[in-house]
């Protein structure tokens, strides 16, 4: 069964969080994001190949059954 990712890498990336008085500081949130955003990519690009076997795989059971 497919995964339905939540976000993207983009919006991940693009992520702007409000200014607070007594907030975390920026730096650390921005290292932690990014590398959030560097495992989030890799599984979209997961989730993709995963997408394009299938369809081979997929066209590959159809090509089969013509010929049987």
């Amino acid at each position: 069964m497919a995964t339905k990712l939540v976000l993207s890498s983009e919006e991940i990336l693009n992520k702007v969080f409000p200014q607070a008085p007594r907030g975390y500081d920026a730096l650390c949130v921005d290292e932690f994001l990014d590398k959030v955003l560097k495992d989030y990519k890799t599984i979209e690009q997961n989730n993709l190949m995963s997408k394009q076997e299938m369809d081979e795989l997929l066209a590959k059971i159809s090509r089969l059954e013509k010929q049987v």
